[in-house]
């Protein structure tokens, strides 16, 4: 069985890991949303599930992005041996 204050603090970490992404991802979110609406306001008769799938598609290419800009200056240093 699993003990109880292990369950406990891997909870803990997980909450502690959800904030941060959070606050990582709430303002590209939050930006997304400004875009979504000029979507609507310029697309008027396009389908909405298509507008927000557009909203979606750019939110996930712009944090894909600086994901890989983030790793590819990170990476390496982690990587390197003897650092």
């Amino acid at each position: 069985m699993v003990e109880l204050s292990f369950a406990l603090s891997q909870l803990w970490l997980i909450f502690l890991l959800s904030l941060i992404v959070t606050f990582i991802i709430f303002p590209l979110v939050f930006l997304l949303s400004f875009f979504y609406d000029y979507l609507l306001n310029k697309y008027e008769k396009a389908p909405k599930v298509i507008l927000m799938l557009i909203a979606a598609f750019v939110g996930v290419f712009i944090a894909i992005l600086l994901i890989e800009i983030y790793l590819e200056f990170t990476l390496p240093y982690a990587l390197a041996p003897g650092q």
